[in-house]
């Protein structure tokens, strides 16, 4: 069984796909992976480009924040996200849904020479604006 499959199978991962309400496609995906400690987690999406910029990210991500600290069970009390430097769009969703910018740290990355600079952005449950 891959790590997918058995964060699937025991609740730790969560993943979502995002779709048009009008015709149901498939535009994007968003997700988390709860930690160890059983109380945070981090988070990541992806929209297909064609459709940046719409508000599309800002739904999912907003959705999902109501998710973790309101329906599941037992809520999570703090979700992280790490963006890329270069990906400005991102850091609006983030600051645009309550997160806070941590500033910069390197975070391991694929076919980046295995490491990057990116913003780790947090959530508290208990310092969101609801809404």
């Amino acid at each position: 069984m891959t790590q997918v499959a058995q964060g699937r199978a025991i609740g730790s991962l969560q993943d979502f796909a995002i779709t048009r309400l009008d015709n149901e496609q498939l535009i994007g995906g968003i997700g988390f992976a709860i930690g160890d400690s059983g109380v945070d987690a981090s988070l990541g999406y992806w929209i297909a480009r064609p459709l940046w910029g719409l508000g599309y990210a800002r739904e999912a991500l907003r959705r999902v924040v109501a998710y973790a600290f309101d329906e599941l069970a037992p809520p999570l009390d703090r979700l992280e996200a790490h963006v890329h430097r270069e990906n400005p769009s991102s850091l609006r969703v983030l600051d645009a849904c309550g997160f806070t910018d941590c500033g910069c740290e390197k975070i391991p990355a694929c076919g980046l020479d295995g490491i990057t600079v990116a913003h780790r952005y947090e959530l508290h449950r208990g310092a969101r604006k609801v809404g």
